[in-house]
């Protein structure tokens, strides 16, 4: 069953997530992590997903802000995996209270987790 992020990123393609969680369809084809000015107390965060098959294509963007990023975690330095596309291993999401977020992204070897709002979807065209 996909997680509520995994939802609002895939949209009618989230049935596609296994029962185990894996989704594997989906890559991040865009990830980006700046400064929410005026406030510089926090970030935001973009994401662009899209289904694998369709990599080069229009991806859905996921903009989340007033996020801290927490952890970021690489298991392997292969400098290959710097490069866009990532494959998707699992999207996850936890609500916290008072509009606030967790998240975590694994992608092959990288983990990321970070805090926010719930983030602004645009399916793209």
């Amino acid at each position: 069953m996909p997680s509520a992020i995994e939802t609002a990123a895939y949209g009618d393609l989230a049935d596609h997530v296994s029962p185990d969680g894996h989704v594997g369809e989906h890559c991040i084809v865009e990830f980006s992590v700046r400064r929410n000015p005026p406030d510089d107390c926090s970030d935001i965060v973009t994401l662009g997903v899209a289904p694998e098959q369709r990599e080069y294509t229009t991806p859905t963007i996921l903009t989340f802000r007033n996020a801290h990023v927490g952890r970021i975690l690489q298991t392997d330095h292969d400098p290959e995996f710097n490069f866009l596309p990532w494959s998707i291993a699992g999207f996850h999401s936890t609500e916290l209270g008072d509009g606030k977020w967790s998240f975590q992204l694994n992608c092959d070897s990288l983990r990321i987790d970070w805090v926010a709002d719930w983030p602004s979807v645009d399916q793209g065209a």
